[in-house]
């Protein structure tokens, strides 16, 4: 039962951390006082261990990514460079 509550204790603390960053990275961008590139690092290493404390393992997000990267590109519109760029990384 402890371990129960310490873990739904710890998915809320991740939860809010994430907001918390990435009211940072909107509130940076506005007046440009963040460091934009820690607060994203510090959002995808918390969405990855938010997965993982819910059961969802990294090499399954990996995948849902590279789905979503690869309909992006397919779908018909011109994707942005990046978009190819970020599959290459994941392809690695």
């Amino acid at each position: 039962m402890i371990d129960i509550v310490k873990n739904i204790s710890d998915i809320e603390k991740l939860k809010c951390g994430m907001l918390r960053s990435l009211s940072d990275v909107f509130t940076g961008m506005s007046d440009g006082s963040a460091d934009n590139k820690a607060l994203l690092a510090a959002i995808i290493c918390d969405a990855y261990v938010l997965a993982a404390k819910t059961g969802i393992g990294a090499d399954e997000i990996d995948t849902v990514i590279v789905n979503r990267l690869r309909a992006e590109l397919l779908s018909g519109d011109s994707s942005p460079p990046y978009i190819s760029r970020l599959l290459e990384r994941f392809n690695n």
